[in-house]
């Protein structure tokens, strides 16, 4: 899922320069409460549950709970957590394909630096 997002980060900060850098990380700091790495997912409401499954570490995260309180390794969760990795890595690697294509069209690559 890390790759995925700084594909996705790196991607808008191609496309749209550092301003969108500020977005990137309110982006990362939103998907963490969602993602229930401090609480389980049965805690959020009802109409976010559907937005937490969506995320691969939340999958991930539940199974080190079923470890640590019930003490089995949740294959289930594993492969539905892989499976979306692998799914959101290939999105991910299209859209930096594609922006890195309109920045390189736009002269973008050459306006970038700090």
């Amino acid at each position: 899922m890390g790759c995925s997002v700084g594909l996705l980060a790196s991607a808008l900060v191609l496309r749209f320069g550092l301003a969108a850098e500020s977005i990137c990380w309110l982006g990362i700091f939103l998907m963490a409460p969602v993602a229930c790495i401090y609480y389980p997912v049965e805690t959020l409401p009802v109409w976010l549950q559907w937005l937490a499954w969506s995320l691969p570490a939340a999958h991930v995260f539940e199974g080190m709970r079923a470890v640590l309180f019930e003490g089995a390794f949740r294959w289930d969760l594993f492969a539905s957590s892989s499976g979306l990795n692998l799914f959101y890595l290939t999105l991910s690697a299209g859209f930096f394909l594609r922006m890195f294509r309109v920045a390189r069209e736009r002269g973008l690559l050459l306006q970038q630096g700090e």
